[in-house]
């Protein structure tokens, strides 16, 4: 009998460990699509996300920066150790740096929620911004990260309330500001048109 239920439990582990992988090729390959939408820079400062990864969180950043090419080589700079997912111009331009079955290197020491770790379950998008309060964040940047995210839900599910910036979710509280005076109510409503 105690053979019998050993060779059960062996069993289900196996199927339930089957089950995930395959719907992790599933999701790997759903995130790939999205992949192919954007010019691609690649950036070395990537992990693999674990694989019982779902992304439900994108994380707004200012690059406290003037220069969307200067954004692009700090996340090529074998020194710099961070990464973003996507950089978005003040003219609405566009790069990707790192696929979305990957972890970006974008929120450090982190938490939402209470979950630990927000490379994991989150993209990380990089609005070329001083990020000192007064440099404005125009029309077509927004229209740009809105349409980032619109395409990322054609794959995760990210609510609105998981949308957020790298102040709410970087420890200790107060060890990130941006993205300063950056209008989150108006990147929803642009999210939430087709």
């Amino acid at each position: 009998m105690r053979k019998r239920i050993i060779c059960l439990i062996l069993v289900a582990a196996a199927l339930i460990l089957t089950v995930g992988i395959v719907r992790q090729a599933r999701q790997r390959e759903q995130w790939a699509r999205v992949d192919r939408f954007y010019p691609f820079v690649r950036s070395p400062h990537v992990s693999p996300r674990p694989f019982w990864t779902n992304i439900d969180c994108v994380v707004v950043h200012s690059t406290a920066g003037t220069r969307f090419d200067s954004a692009v080589t700090i996340f090529q700079s074998p020194k710099s150790r961070v990464s973003a997912h996507y950089i978005v111009g003040k003219d609405g331009r566009v790069v990707q740096m790192v696929p979305i079955g990957m972890q970006s290197w974008h929120a450090g020491i982190s938490s939402l929620d209470g979950a630990p770790r927000v490379n994991a379950y989150s993209v990380g998008i990089e609005m070329v911004n001083r990020n000192d309060g007064t440099d404005p964040y125009p029309d077509v940047q927004y229209k740009a990260v809105a349409g980032i995210i619109r395409r990322l839900r054609t794959v995760c599910d990210i609510p609105d309330s998981r949308i957020v910036s790298h102040a709410q979710i970087a420890l200790p509280k107060g060890r990130k500001s941006d993205p300063r005076s950056f209008d989150f109510a108006k990147l929803r409503r642009l999210c939430g048109k087709v």
